[in-house]
C-alpha cells in the first residue's frame, strides 16, 4: 500500500493538476479515486450507509447542477396554482408523451443490447482463457 500511494504522488507532482476541470462538478472524494482497503469496503458496506448518503445529500455536485431547473418547475407549479390559471391545453404534453415514449424505448434497446454484447465478449475471454490454461497444461 505505501508503494501505491508514493507513486500516486509521483504521479501528481509529475502531471500537475489538470486546470481544465471544472472543480464545482467534481465531488470530493470520489469513490473513484479512493484506493480502497478492508476499512473503506467495511463503511461501504454499513447497513446505514444509506442514511450516510442522505446526510450528505446537500453537497451533491449533482442537485447542484440540477436545481435551478428544479426551483423553476416548482416556481412554475406555485404560479400556475396561486393564480389559478384553468385547465391548460393538453396537446403539449401529448406530443411530448410520444416523443418520449420513443425516446425512452430507444434508450432500452440500446441498453438491452449492450447488455447482450458484454456477455457475449465476456463468453469469448472464458473460452480463450479455459483455452490458455488447457495450452498451458499440455505444455507443462
Amino acid at each position: 500500500m505505501p508503494k501505491l500511494a508514493a507513486a500516486v504522488a509521483e504521479l501528481k507532482a509529475e502531471h500537475g493538476v489538470d486546470a481544465t476541470l471544472d472543480a464545482k462538478r467534481i465531488s470530493k472524494g470520489l469513490s473513484v479515486s479512493k484506493v480502497w482497503s478492508a476499512r473503506h469496503w467495511r463503511a461501504h458496506r454499513h447497513r446505514h450507509r444509506h442514511l450516510m448518503n442522505l446526510y450528505g445529500w446537500h453537497k451533491s455536485t449533482v442537485l447542484a447542477s440540477i436545481s435551478p431547473l428544479i426551483f423553476g418547475a416548482v416556481a412554475w407549479a406555485l404560479a400556475v396554482r396561486f393564480f389559478e390559471l384553468g385547465p391548460l391545453p393538453l396537446a403539449p404534453l401529448t406530443l411530448q408523451a410520444s416523443s418520449l415514449g420513443l425516446l425512452l424505448v430507444f434508450r432500452t434497446n440500446q441498453a438491452a443490447s449492450r447488455v447482450q454484447e458484454a456477455r457475449r465478449l465476456l463468453g469469448v475471454v472464458k473460452t480463450r482463457g479455459l483455452d490458455l490454461a488447457a495450452a498451458l497444461r499440455v505444455a507443462s
